[in-house]
């Protein structure tokens, strides 16, 4: 290894302007000395120095330093390494490839100095490496586009992700201008890559990222562009945080997305959420995944040149505060709900300055563009389209249009003129499949998965079916509950069912129904006992009632709620010679009792809780029942307040359990140790739940075995003061919600 600038150099060599003043044909000499090594030397004619003065030392790095550049500039570009210093590591696992001295990828980026290269030989690397300098890692398909590549393992670099439980990945790279290229990277359970936020100028190329948590968590600051190019994503669908996403970016700017390949991701093939800028998607093709693009609050947006095909859901989704956008040039096709979506579900502002034009967009089944009330601001210009037919959209104000249907409540969406056959710079439609010629079958495996605690047959999507067996397969049911696996070797098959996401339905009135059942005034089905069972210690007990309220609360706790279940657990097979037909599932979410699960509900990670105002809407029992706050006591030398929650009468409404959030100025009230009290009110006897789960929100769960009775005093909520006297906060009720959403509730916003 060579060493590093020796900082005891005389200062005549680090003075800049004792440099520049001897830039003469012996400067070589000079060099040497920087060298510190047995590097042979040339005279370099005079001619030149007006040059790059890392040209003349030889270096990659051409554009650093000039000789009119200031002392400053020069001596902090010294660190950087003339070619002759620039090290080549060779890392093989067995350290059979010529030349490597390194049997893991780790030990030789601990070695290297930054502008080093590492070459990593076809192996298997279990670790976890972490890249904490600027450096060059080419795997053994370096160069070689992975979406071309089989995968197969005696020719590629392998990295299996062995990081903690807390924090799994393959490569943590954290240093600009990072390079990896020509990698497997698989396994990770945060995900395959982690690039951190604080740096940039990171590329990661040719690279086949599978069955990760999240593919790429892909964070850049911005000072320099971060390239993600000719990557296959493949299934990163492992359980944890944000499962299912392909490319998963919550900070940063200045990303380039082009030509790379997405296949069976759960949630979406890449999301952008948070205030980022810059983006470019370009050139990449996005086939059978959940959701293809989500972008949450974006600021330079261009999509272009990508094909979307048959997405489990929607195309290119919009969520919101997305600003200064153009969609252009790219096919979408087959989506059962949306090729684009212009919404705004998280309530972060509506989208604005949205361009979309000259794309292809056919065969989705809901909308080629759905815009939402309020998704957008402004004109939406989508004109020059292809909506799949001669006759542009369907659209009341485009009487005998036949394509794609354009959602447009605000009539903001200005589609004329349409194009009149499939737009020339977009990708070319898919062709249609012709029928095959008959050969025999291929054994298959198929079924549905449905879900177990409903009274009607409930489809449950995007469920993991893996068959442990040689070769491994896996697939994910459709929109239907449907799956079908083939490729079966010779062998042994199991096949197990998984889960993660779309969890939603799980309330205080579960909670309340767990509790019902253990003093015997109702008795739970086998289903329910299994959802109820949030302990898993096959026992039903009023700890499992507190599991699903501390879950409701987001208070952590060891309890199983919000994990999925199957019945059975997995199925296995001597072999698979022939086809195995109705080879069907029962799903069930642990915590969800009374049977509400939706799914159409939350799919994959929730980015932010989305947030619904109450309605006013009739019930079956009658009328909404009014809910309301107001301060009962404030003292003149105390600085405790009590405000009572006030309910309209509730009997013979079946009320067992209520739930809403208490939205206060944290900066003048703050809750008291106990700032719930049941006593002397509608709620007595009842058990309650309150948790400040961020500075003003008070999140309050409230859940009993005996139906509410009466009018009056709900529940007292003790706050104290905090602020100087005189100073004011609002104080509101929102999303209150009784039992699970019936009766409905009026809430009235309080003020004091």
């Amino acid at each position: 290894m060579f060493t590093k600038l020796n900082p005891s150099l005389p200062k005549s060599v680090l003075n800049g302007t004792t440099v520049f003043r001897r830039l003469q044909p012996r400067l070589f000499a000079v060099l040497c000395l920087l060298s510190f090594t047995a590097i042979s030397c040339m005279v370099v004619p005079a001619r030149t120095y007006s040059q790059n003065i890392f040209n003349l030392l030889g270096s990659k790095s051409s554009s650093f330093a000039k000789v009119g550049d200031s002392f400053n500039s020069l001596v902090n570009n010294l660190t950087v390494k003339p070619v002759a210093l620039i090290s080549t590591l060779i890392v093989d696992d067995d350290l059979a490839c010529p030349g490597a001295t390194y049997s893991t990828i780790s030990a030789a980026v601990a070695a290297a100095i930054a502008g080093d290269t590492i070459r990593v030989c076809a192996g298997t690397y279990n670790e976890f490496v972490t890249v904490d300098k600027t450096l060059i890692i080419l795997g053994a398909q370096n160069g070689v586009d992975a979406r071309t590549r089989a995968g197969e393992p005696s020719t590629e670099s392998i990295v299996n992700s062995t990081g903690s439980p807390t924090f799994d990945v393959g490569f943590f790279v954290r240093a600009n201008g990072v390079v990896i290229d020509g990698f497997i990277v698989q396994d990770g359970t945060t995900s395959g890559i982690f690039s951190e936020g604080t740096y940039s100028g990171y590329q990661f190329l040719n690279n086949i990222i599978q069955n990760n948590t999240i593919g790429l968590y892909l964070n850049n600051n911005g000072a320099q562009q971060t390239v993600v190019r000719n990557n296959a994503f493949k299934t990163n669908n492992l359980p944890g945080s944000a499962s299912g996403d392909g490319i998963y970016s919550d900070q940063g700017a200045r990303v380039l997305i082009d030509a790379n390949s997405f296949d069976g991701h759960a949630a979406d093939s890449m999301i952008f959420n948070g205030t980022q800028a810059n983006i470019t998607i370009s050139g990449n093709q996005l086939t059978s995944n959940n959701k293809s693009m989500v972008f949450l609050s974006t600021n330079g947006l261009l999509i272009t040149g990508n094909t979307v095909i048959n997405p489990l859901e929607k195309g290119i989704e919009l969520d919101g505060g997305n600003n200064d956008v153009l969609i252009t040039c790219n096919t979408i096709v087959g989506s059962p709900f949306d090729g684009i979506s212009v919404i705004n579900p998280h309530d972060v502002g509506p989208n604005t300055g949205v361009r979309i034009d000259s794309n292809n967009i056919q065969g989705n089944l809901v909308a080629g563009l759905d815009v939402s009330i309020i998704g957008y601001t402004g004109t939406l210009n989508a004109e020059n389209n292809y909506w799949g037919s001669s006759t542009g959209p369907t659209i009341d104000s485009n009487p005998g249009g036949t394509g794609n249907k354009i959602v447009d409540p605000n009539n903001v969406v200005d589609y004329m003129p349409f194009l009149t056959a499939p737009s020339m710079c977009a990708p070319p439609l898919p062709t249609p499949t012709p029928t095959p010629t008959p050969t025999p079958m291929t054994p298959i495996v198929s079924g549905r998965v449905t879900y177990a605690n409903s009274l009607t047959t409930t489809s449950v999507p995007f469920t993991m079916l893996n068959a442990a067996g040689s070769p491994l397969l896996s697939t994910l049911t459709d929109v239907n509950g449907f799956y079908s696996l083939s490729g079966f070797g010779s062998g042994t098959y199991t096949i197990t069912p998984s889960k993660t996401g779309q969890v939603n339905g799980i309330s205080n009135l579960d909670a309340s129904r767990v509790a019902q059942h253990i003093v015997g005034l109702t008795t739970l089905n086998p289903t329910q006992l299994i959802a109820a069972d949030t302990s898993g210690n096959g026992v039903v007990s009023s700890l499992d009632a507190a599991y699903i309220a501390q879950f409701v609360a987001s208070i952590a706790n060891p309890g199983q709620t919000g994990r999925w279940k199957f019945v059975p657990a997995s199925r296995s097979y001597p072999n698979v010679q022939s086809s195995q037909m109705n080879q069907d599932y029962s799903a069930i979410l642990v915590g969800e009792v009374t049977g509400n699960w939706n799914p159409a509900g939350a799919l994959g990670f929730d980015l932010l809780r989305v947030e619904s105002e109450p309605t006013a809407e009739a019930d079956k029992t009658g009328q909404p029942v009014a809910v309301s706050a107001r301060l009962s006591r404030a003292a003149a030398e105390d600085t405790t307040l009590t405000f009572n929650l006030s309910a309209a009468d509730v009997t013979g409404k079946g009320i067992l359990a209520y739930q809403f959030d208490v939205l206060y100025d944290a900066a003048v009230i703050e809750p008291q140790a106990a700032p719930c009290d049941a006593s002397k009110t509608l709620s007595g006897g009842m058990t309650a739940i309150c948790r400040m789960s961020e500075p003003g929100v008070l999140k309050v769960m409230v859940y009993g075995t005996t139906p509410m009775t009466g009018e009056g005093r709900l529940l007292k909520l003790n706050f104290k003061m905090i602020a100087a006297r005189g100073s004011a906060s609002g104080l509101s009720i929102k999303d209150f919600m009784f039992n699970e959403g019936v009766p409905s509730a009026v809430t009235v916003k309080g003020q004091w």
